[in-house]
């Protein structure tokens, strides 16, 4: 092996060492691609209100197409730098072990880099035909090259893929199909009428239970064919796993509680004889990790496709950086919010590819393309917490999507194994944590621009349309049911309180719904003198407005 001059050695030292530092999506060193963006993040910012919410759809979706082509250019630089650090590798392998080290140990930041450039990129291009551009015909052909760069990187086994033909000829049909059943099921439910008695108003609440159970169980098995179908199109396309596998979901779809516009929160579980067979260093043992990742790429850019991605999902450094205030403004009012992967913001991050963007204060990654075993360990308290964005929470309830059932079975069993050999003050301890994470984490992916307090005037438009969809009996009571157990959680008191007279008149009036104000008032008369008020000194204020 002929050897290289020192100075090329030293360079290639220096190239180790600065790719280690220098990987993640908030620690660019092309200055040229991350300059381009910020230009075209001010031009975007320009074109939006105070509150980052976009003011011209056809100036935005233009900046949106250039921005896409930008995140394509970076995942060209960054594969680029892959494919000469492993020619370095090759042609220095008798070099010292500390400079060969230093390469390999940023391969691996270098691929997710290209990976979370593609998923922007895709992003992007596909919010830039939501808003219907002039040019249309231009960012779909721009999206195709940049679909088929993925097949590319990927290397699948199917060298074409038509994207778009899929998504619109297969998966939308039956997100259609979904909601339209849907729809069809709600409508048909029937308000409780508020003059009936108790008796007959339990009847009728339990009757629209088990109802709306039925329609959860039926849109949750509707979800999971789709997400199956999708899951098994990409092993179609990338060719035969290297081991036995599953997709299993998380969150919602888990519980039941999906909705036809929910977010897909999933893992991949891999068959432990792979660790048993194959050391975690090993070439087969990473093969087979690279081949989910890829699939992992594949489906995100298939679900992409429909167009139902807000981009603050995907958290775009120069629109939504929740480490740099000033890079974090952009609101998207006009990406229809439905099915998609979870959000890559930092505490979310429940899809394959996981959490992969350090910050100061939580310097690690967490991929969730693990097999069984090492999937488990993730219900340990300590490991849990140290994440911090509840996933050993979340791993206690999934569902089976695809793959083998077989491997899902066995990590069910294994979930439920862990969860019985902890003590009961451990299990109270992982509660009282867990309570205490969510009501500090109410920020998820964007805030919704249309939620104001309940003591704004909201009878004008929102209150009537709601009372027509839900009856105001239904009304009336989630509000109640909800004030009492948020006040429970923050209270931190596991006794369910009662409803007094006088809040029950201040959720009444925060509702706006001054009749029932008056004759709550009426039929008690232990209304306090605060209260009376507070209620008569807002009814005024109402009144003149």
């Amino acid at each position: 092996m002929k050897r290289l001059p020192s100075h090329t050695v030293q360079a290639v030292f220096h190239f180790g060492k600065f790719q280690t530092t220098v990987i993640m999506a908030d620690k660019f060193d092309d200055y040229y691609l991350w300059n381009k963006e910020l230009s075209l993040a001010e031009a975007l910012r320009k074109c939006c209100d105070k509150k980052g919410a976009e003011k011209d759809i056809k100036e935005s979706a233009d900046i949106f197409h250039k921005l896409g082509l930008v995140y394509k250019e970076r995942s060209g630089e960054y594969e680029w730098r892959f494919t000469f650090a492993m020619a370095v590798l090759t042609l220095i392998e008798n070099a010292p072990s500390r400079i060969t080290d230093l390469i390999r140990n940023a391969l691996p930041a270098i691929l997710t880099s290209i990976r979370f450039a593609l998923i922007r990129s895709a992003a992007l291009m596909n919010a830039a035909i939501v808003r219907e551009p002039t040019n249309v015909d231009e960012v779909k052909n721009d999206l195709d090259k940049l679909h088929r760069y993925v097949l590319k990187l990927a290397k699948v086994q199917r060298d074409h893929f038509d994207v778009d033909a899929y998504v619109n000829e297969v998966v939308r049909e039956k997100i259609k199909s979904m909601r339209e059943e849907t729809k069809l099921v709600l409508d048909k439910l029937k308000h409780i009428p508020d003059d009936v008695s108790s008796e007959r108003a339990h009847e009728l609440e339990m009757d629209k239970i088990n109802r709306v159970k039925t329609l959860q169980d039926k849109v949750a098995a509707k979800y999971t064919d789709i997400m199956k179908s999708v899951s098994d199109k990409c092993t179609e396309i990338m060719g035969k796993p290297p081991c036995r596998y599953c997709v299993a979901g998380m969150g919602s779809l888990a519980r039941k509680e999906i909705t036809p516009y929910s977010d897909f929160e999933h893992v991949i579980l891999l068959d432990d004889e792979l660790l048993q067979n194959h050391d975690k260093n090993s070439d087969q043992y990473q093969s087979a990790l690279e081949y989910f990742r890829w699939f992992s790429i594949l489906f995100h850019v298939i679900i992409l496709r429909l167009g139902e991605t807000i981009i603050p999902a995907v958290s775009v450094p120069s629109l939504n950086n929740n480490q740099m205030k000033e890079h974090n403004w952009f609101y998207d009012a006009h990406t229809p919010s439905g099915i998609s992967f979870d959000g890559m913001v930092l505490h979310a991050c429940k899809f394959p590819l996981g959490r992969q963007e350090k910050t100061k204060n939580k310097p690690w990654t967490t991929e969730l393309i693990k097999p069984v075993t090492k999937m488990v360990e993730y219900l340990d308290a300590d490991v849990d917490f140290k994440n911090g964005y509840h996933l050993g929470d979340i791993l206690t309830k999934t569902s089976f999507v695809s793959g083998f059932k077989s491997i899902y079975d066995k990590f069910s069993q294994r979930v439920t194994d862990q969860i019985q050999s902890l003590s009961m003050p451990r299990q109270h301890q992982l509660i009282s944590k867990q309570l205490e994470e969510d009501l500090n984490n109410f920020d998820r992916k964007q805030d919704d621009m249309s939620q104001r307090p309940l003591y704004y005037n909201i009878t004008d438009s929102f209150l009537p349309d709601l009372v027509a969809a839900v009856g105001e009996k239904s009304i009336i009571d989630y509000f109640k049911i909800t004030w009492s157990l948020q006040t429970m959680i923050r209270r931190n008191n596991y006794n369910l309180i009662e409803i007094d007279t006088n809040t029950n008149i201040i959720i009444l009036y925060r509702m706006g719904m001054f009749e029932k104000v008056v004759e709550e008032w009426s039929d008690n008369k232990d209304v306090s003198i605060i209260c009376k008020v507070v209620v008569v000194d807002a009814l005024r204020s109402h009144l003149q407005t």
